[in-house]
């Protein structure tokens, strides 16, 4: 589980590398928003698990007990996969002025099959009509957790600390040390912080500055990342509606 590194750019995909990982669904585990040049300062991305979900999934379940972490995990779940969907091209949001669309909704755009089945059964889900982006979350949290971790277990990654701990590092070079986070872990960390997990599942003794500026800067990710942001808009309504229930 170690550390994936660019080995040959993919000429059909500019924000995909190709690595060098045994496992055929490793191939494209690196994405970049754009092409990085040489010695670019780019924190690591573990060549598996590959979707942000499962990297999420993987970061909020307990090795020892195997339990996920987070009363709303199941609606940052379905936040990751959308980005997972996103980033390849299989649906996109819409924006004003769009004759056929109403803006600020989820739509698909392409749906070929991705050769994931996790993915390719969320597109089906999504598929037939546009939603808001809350909406879409919502459509999803419930159906992804059950077969993301079948996957991960089948893959031995469900308790593998050290893939864990991989991504932990990564996280902590973006939060702590500046590293210009790329496209799939400026997502991992906007969903994190829609579930309000940062900086705590750091695991480090930090001061008040620090924290603080974990917090801010996992925020603007979240913000500038606009699944991971409906899937903290959804988390925050489901927390109202439970607390006008109490």
């Amino acid at each position: 589980m170690g550390l994936g590194h660019r080995l040959e750019l993919d000429q059909g995909d500019p924000c995909c590398w190709r690595t060098d990982g045994p496992d055929k669904r490793n191939r494209w585990a690196c994405r970049f928003q754009e092409a990085a040049p040489a010695g670019a300062n780019l924190a690591p991305v573990s060549l598996y698990p590959v979707l942000v979900a499962e990297k999420l999934l993987l970061l909020l379940t307990d090795t020892e007990t195997g339990r996920v972490r987070g009363q709303f995990a199941d609606r940052a779940l379905a936040g990751a996969l959308l980005m997972d969907l996103s980033f390849r091209g299989r649906i996109r949001v819409t924006e004003k002025g769009e004759r056929s669309h109403r803006p600020n909704r989820v739509v698909v755009v392409n749906d070929a099959p991705t050769d994931d089945a996790v993915l390719d059964a969320a597109l089906a889900r999504l598929a037939g009509t546009e939603r808001r982006m809350q909406s879409a979350v919502g459509r999803l949290a419930g159906q992804v957790r059950t077969p993301l971790r079948e996957r991960l277990i089948a893959a031995g990654a469900a308790g593998d600390r050290a893939a864990k701990q991989d991504l932990l590092t990564t996280l902590r070079q973006v939060l702590l040390d500046g590293v210009r986070p790329d496209t799939d872990t400026a997502a991992l960390i906007g969903a994190l912080a829609a579930l309000g997990r940062l900086p705590g599942i750091l695991g480090e003794r930090l001061s008040r500055e620090q924290k603080r500026a974990v917090r801010q800067r996992a925020s603007e990710l979240r913000q500038q990342n606009w699944a991971a942001d409906a899937a903290y808009r959804s988390i925050v309504a489901t927390n109202a509606i439970i607390a006008g229930g109490a």
